[in-house]
């Protein structure tokens, strides 16, 4: 399923307090309205936002992940990864996690953005909400397809207390230069798994 963003998101700052809304209101703007209605788009997010009592810290105690770096950061379909996860029964999960190309992303978005918001985009935080998104299928034994990934970044958002939505990673490349090499490349594409 591929997401559009607004018209009326132009620049970085746009992007930012376009993430910021309700997810509700955030998922049903970049979804093709063939595809969900609201009341199918509240019912995802409220069925996908974990219980208040439950924390981060104890999502991560029940389902001890071991939490590695990716390998690739190219995904099947050509886009990089931020995170994947592997969860097989009698085994403990594993979360890979992009941390080069966080760290990038966190760096590039500290330096631009004012301290309060570039705050929110320290390398610690971005990890934590990958993780949370991937402890979302851990939680779930869900992964793939394009609900799964809608309702985890809602659960991840929620679990971390997150201002922004994580939907804005899939968007950050058309606002900020992310490099892929000493030549200053681009990325073609990001994704979630």
């Amino acid at each position: 399923m591929r997401l559009h963003l607004p018209t009326t998101i132009r620049n970085l700052d746009d992007l930012l307090d376009f993430h910021q809304l309700p997810d509700e209101e955030i998922i049903g703007r970049l979804l093709d309205p063939v595809n969900s209605d609201a009341s199918s788009v509240e019912l995802l997010c409220a069925e996908s936002r974990p219980p208040l009592e439950l924390s981060y810290s104890q999502l991560v105690a029940t389902y001890h992940p071991v939490v590695v770096e990716l390998s690739t950061s190219v995904g099947a379909g050509g886009g990089y990864l931020f995170g994947e996860c592997e969860f097989v029964p009698g085994r403990l999960p594993v979360i890979s996690v992009n941390y080069p190309l966080l760290d990038e992303i966190s760096r590039l978005m500290v330096d631009l953005l004012p301290p309060h918001d570039a705050a929110c985009f320290e390398s610690t935080m971005l990890v934590r909400v990958v993780v949370a998104h991937e402890l979302y299928h851990i939680r779930t034994a869900l992964s793939g397809g394009w609900r799964s990934e809608l309702a985890a970044h809602v659960f991840a958002r929620s679990l971390t207390g997150w201002r922004f939505s994580p939907l804005i990673f899939n968007f950050l490349k058309r606002f900020i230069p992310v490099r892929t090499d000493s030549k200053g490349g681009s990325f073609e594409a990001l994704s979630w798994n």
